[in-house]
């Protein structure tokens, strides 16, 4: 799930995402929690050993995550009050494996277990992605001057992972389009692919792309979205076009070369 955020590169303001999750919250029907604002008070060095007895099997022993989400995430702490904390322990996370211990734990050891957690914030190092340079119109065209690829299509629409990347290998000419959010291109992608989510202005970028390239375009789930955007351009004359079949996760899981997104240390103290 990429981030949606205009600051990282998606098509939403912070307002309009607060209304779109408003929206959704009504339409599901469940009441909507009133928590407190409030910093939960609770014995920390109590709460670090409660955790590593009940939670870390699962969320790690720094909070790093194993099965289960990483509690010491700058971002998650950043974004969960105490009082979600202290629910979703107290209370357990529907859906998940996550376990409700409102029986099994006092109400103030709950709240060690919150103030705990809460520390982690302004103990750790955190890391932070630096934002990378989306490729620029005349750099879209990966491997000018190598040979077209001759990439089988099932169904006249699929190209598969291992042809893809054998082109890529070969560097072959062709454009790669990644058709997810831009904060997920930023994240990790296929090298020499660009940005061009599926909700981009198609009129107003049709004149960057050639037509007589190769495009293939992907997404992660494995292809509703880069489906839409090939018909897209099929649409407006772009016939040499594909989908990759497996989709960006299976591309990676299947061993096929990606590029990662660059991180940074940051100290949390400078920063809170």
């Amino acid at each position: 799930m990429g981030g949606y955020l205009n600051d990282i590169g998606g098509p939403m303001t912070d307002e309009e995402i607060h209304v779109l999750a408003s929206w959704l919250s009504d339409q599901s029907g469940v009441k909507r929690l009133r928590l407190s604002p409030y910093p939960v008070k609770g014995d920390i060095v109590h709460g670090a050993s409660l955790y590593q007895l009940e939670c870390a099997p699962c969320h790690g022993t720094k909070g790093e995550g194993i099965v289960a989400p990483a509690l010491g995430n700058p971002s998650a702490l950043e974004h969960n009050s105490d009082a979600f904390i202290r629910h979703a322990i107290r209370n357990g996370r529907q859906g998940t494996a996550m376990p409700a211990y409102r029986n099994k734990l006092a109400p103030a050891d709950i709240d060690s277990i919150t103030a705990y957690l809460r520390s982690l914030a302004a103990e750790g190092v955190g890391t932070s992605s630096v934002t990378q340079v989306v490729p620029a119109p005349d750099q879209f065209v990966i491997n000018p001057n190598g040979a077209s690829p001759e990439l089988p299509l099932k169904d006249g629409l699929h190209v598969m992972g291992a042809d893809l990347a054998r082109a890529l290998k070969a560097k072959q000419k062709m454009v790669v389009i990644d058709t997810r959010v831009t904060s997920a291109w930023q994240t990790s992608h296929i090298e020499g692919s660009f940005p061009l989510p599926y909700y981009s202005d198609f009129d107003s970028v049709i004149s960057t792309l050639p037509k007589d390239v190769m495009i293939v375009a992907y997404c992660s789930c494995p292809r509703a979205t880069a489906e839409e955007v090939v018909n897209k351009l099929r649409q407006r004359g772009f016939s040499t076009t594909a989908v990759l079949y497996e989709g960006f996760l299976g591309y990676m899981a299947q061993g096929f070369p990606v590029v990662r997104g660059k991180v940074e240390a940051r100290d949390n103290k400078t920063n809170n």
